[in-house]
């Protein structure tokens, strides 16, 4: 109870001070009223004083108050949903070389439904954001470019864009970039490269990238039933993602024959074995 007592405390100062910079000039501090009058835990919700604090930071040339204005309107959260808004807001941003607000531009015509649907101006918006070095971008240009969504498919433009986001870190790239050197997609295939981009997507967290590497070494160049075996292990054990989830991404990324018994040194016993292909069933993965 104590520190509740403390954290209100400072917190009330905080929203005080905030105040006070936002009327002396600060115009960086209307989105931080902004946000915490919508989304602090430890503050009463008030959506009108979340949305005037957002609009006079954005009025004031604020990119974070345009965004999150933005993602106010499309989302429908404290207001009513407005995707006209919503774009209005982000072109702002984006006007101002806002790269986060171009992706979400892009997104939002990739995604909406109807007649705001428009994958021309989704390429146009992406493209802009992923040639300003965003990372999320560059990765949906890879799956435009993948599933030629309003472009003709071109795998190696979809791997040059999966590359870019990869080297930016980004987990779910460095996996699709394991999965084209795997099968030699856009690319001459490399199975040693492939891997060692699963391993990096599985160590930044990509659920994707554990369970191929896992399929690797039970099934790649390199087997290594043991290695396979810990993997799937892992993976259930962490519960990476949500089955359904995995399930989708691996319509495309996981091969077929999954389920089928692995060739070579039997390394786990026979039970562990059974347990290996229950955790890729319990995964979603065999389909």
């Amino acid at each position: 109870m104590k520190e509740a007592r403390v954290r209100l405390r400072d917190l009330r100062e905080a929203v005080h001070w905030f105040k006070a910079a936002a009327e002396n000039g600060f115009i960086d501090a209307f989105a931080e009223l902004g946000e915490m009058y919508a989304n602090d835990a430890n503050l009463p919700r008030d959506d009108g004083k979340s949305i005037d604090y957002l609009e006079k930071g954005a009025a004031a040339g604020n990119v974070t108050a345009m965004i999150l204005l933005g993602i106010k309107y499309e989302d429908g959260d404290g207001v009513a949903r407005d995707y006209a808004k919503a774009i209005e807001w982000y072109e702002a941003a984006a006007n101002k070389n806002s790269a986060d607000a171009m992706y979400r531009l892009g997104t939002l015509y990739r995604g909406a439904d109807g007649n705001l649907k428009d994958f021309g101006k989704a390429l146009e918006w992406l493209t802009k954001a992923g040639a300003h070095g965003n990372a999320k971008a560059q990765y949906s240009l890879g799956d435009i470019y993948e599933y030629g969504q309003g472009v003709p498919i071109d795998r190696s433009k979809a791997l040059s864009w999966f590359m870019m986001a990869a080297f930016k870190q980004y987990p779910e790239a460095m996996n699709a970039v394991g999965y084209y050197y795997q099968n030699g997609i856009g690319t001459k295939e490399d199975q040693t490269i492939a891997r060692n981009w699963y391993q990096k997507a599985a160590d930044a967290g990509s659920a994707a990238g554990a369970l191929n590497l896992g399929w690797y070494y039970e099934n790649g160049k390199d087997q290594d039933q043991a290695i396979a075996f810990q993997y799937y292990k892992k993976i259930r054990r962490a519960e990476f993602g949500r089955r359904h989830v995995l399930a989708r991404a691996f319509l495309r990324r996981w091969p077929r024959n999954c389920c089928q018994p692995a060739r070579g040194h039997q390394v786990v016993s026979a039970g562990d074995g059974h347990w290996l292909q229950q955790s890729r069933l319990s995964a979603g993965l065999c389909l």
